[in-house]
């Protein structure tokens, strides 16, 4: 099994057993939303884990009946439901709950010329945006400080590995020196969750 694959499995498992700090569970359901063969994997690893709960021996519950009466005696949000999002567009259901706005909706900065960002912001040093790149646009190489995830939510990106279009995952860790081009048919649109930062070899 390839690096890349591995990458991709461990993300998995994270989202599965709940050790993901949100961006990156946020990415992974997207993946999810997006990938029929990342569902698949998944429920695999949601089996395995009730099989080992189902051998593990029953464990009493001290102070049952007090627990359930704090827990129904929580008080009701009455606070009004939050607008419903459209369910059109390239944006998986995940993604835009997280963001709470549609597309159409969002403020856009420049970054560098062909690269537009919506921070979406930074948790715990991780960073989540939206970047809308232009239709062959290069990004230099570049290595970095910790990981780049990339979701493709619409369009295409190559480096040297591989061509990555709508649903697939980039990810890229330290020591890995990569260079990216958008596809010419078109911008590509990108969940992007990173870790540190890109050191950059190529001059921009």
């Amino acid at each position: 099994m390839s690096e890349y694959a591995d990458a991709i499995d461990d993300l998995l498992s994270a989202h599965v057993a709940g050790s993901l700090a949100l961006p990156l569970d946020v990415l992974a359901r997207s993946y999810l939303e997006l990938s029929p063969d990342a569902r698949t994997f998944t429920h695999g690893l949601e089996a395995a884990s009730g099989h080992l709960l189902d051998d593990l021996p029953p464990v009493t519950v001290s102070a049952r009946d007090a627990m359930l009466e704090n827990v129904f005696a929580v008080p009701r949000d009455d606070a009004p439901p939050a607008p419903a999002l459209r369910p059109d567009g390239p944006v998986p259901g995940a993604l835009r709950r997280f963001v709470g706005r549609d597309l159409d909706q969002i403020e856009w900065i420049e970054m560098m010329p062909g690269i537009l960002s919506h921070e979406i912001g930074t948790y715990d040093g991780i960073a989540a945006r939206i970047v809308r790149l232009a239709p062959g646009l290069v990004i230099p190489a570049h290595d970095h400080e910790g990981i780049e995830t990339a979701l493709i939510l619409d369009g295409g990106l190559t480096d040297e590995q591989r061509q990555y279009l709508r649903g697939d995952l980039s990810i890229a860790g330290a020591g890995i020196v990569h260079r990216q081009q958008v596809d010419f048919d078109g911008e590509c649109l990108c969940f992007a969750v990173t870790v540190g930062t890109l050191k950059f070899i190529d001059e921009i």
